[in-house]
């Protein structure tokens, strides 16, 4: 079986040969051509390393750098790559790298975390279709406030009650999470 990928050109040797005479010796070269046999590959390098993009930043914030190569040649070689989500979007970078980026200001105590489909194409006939999932968490910013469970607190103590006696619990929280959350009084 000949892949383009695998190699090509073949060289072959053929010698010809009859009892009286000297061998006829002649190099032939085999070209195989190339057939759309490989779908994309796709490739993703978060920033950073990470998975995460901070809420509440603009949007254009850089999330992932896509590299896709599709070992094919001439026209099945070259892709086109999407995204269905309307929280990112893809930006060409060169023909076959590609960056993930927001397309939205996000909000971690609305959406922790999203999955991002993204579908790269080549042009080959038939064309070949290769899908990736990235997911993306949203990381906090102490952007929320410290908020009283009851916006008001009634506590009743007799006058001659000692020093330390107890009269009541207040309660608060805070929609950030880890050291953003915590709550001192």
């Amino acid at each position: 079986s000949l892949d383009f990928e695998y190699a090509t050109p073949h060289h072959v040797l053929i010698v010809c040969t009859s009892p009286d005479t000297e061998p006829e010796r002649q190099r032939i070269r085999i070209d195989v051509q190339d057939v759309n046999d490989n779908a994309p590959r796709i490739s993703i390098f978060p920033y950073g390393g990470r998975n995460e993009v901070y809420e509440n930043r603009p949007p254009g914030i850089f999330v992932a750098h896509i590299s896709v190569l599709d070992a094919d040649s001439g026209i099945a070689g070259e892709v086109s790559c999407q995204t269905s989500s309307p929280v990112f979007r893809l930006e060409v970078m060169y023909s076959t790298e590609f960056k993930l980026v927001t397309q939205v200001s996000l909000d971690r105590e609305v959406q922790r975390e999203y999955s991002v489909d993204i579908t790269c194409s080549d042009y080959g006939t038939p064309s070949l279709t290769s899908s990736s999932t990235l997911p993306v968490y949203v990381a906090d910013l102490n952007d929320n406030p410290p908020v009283f469970a009851k916006s008001r607190y009634i506590f009743e103590v007799d006058a001659c009650a000692p020093v330390g006696t107890h009269i009541g619990e207040v309660q608060a929280f805070d929609h950030d999470e880890g050291r953003n959350a915590a709550v001192q009084f």
